[in-house]
C-alpha cells in the first residue's frame, strides 16, 4: 500500500483532508496479482458553536490492506 495523505488547515474554521492510496496484492489462490485504489476526502467547518463536514470515501474492489495498514476499509 503506497499514497499520499494531505492535511490542511485553511483557516481557524476550515480544514480539508485528502488521502490516495494504491494497493497491489499477490494474496490470492494461485499467486494473482491485483491491483486497486481508496480515496478519501473531507472538508469540514468547525467554530465554536457549530460544526459541518462533507466527506467522500471510495474502495475499489481490487484494494487490499492486507498488513492492516487501513483500519476503516
Amino acid at each position: 500500500v503506497f499514497g499520499p495523505d494531505v492535511g490542511w488547515q485553511i483557516d481557524g474554521a476550515w480544514r480539508v483532508r485528502a488521502q490516495w492510496l494504491h494497493s497491489r496484492s499477490t494474496a490470492f489462490t494461485g499467486g494473482d496479482t491485483r491491483d486497486g485504489d481508496r480515496l478519501y476526502a473531507k472538508l469540514w467547518r468547525l467554530t465554536d458553536t457549530t460544526e459541518l463536514n462533507l466527506s467522500w470515501d471510495q474502495s475499489d474492489r481490487g484494494f487490499r490492506h492486507d498488513s492492516g495498514f487501513v483500519n476503516q476499509v
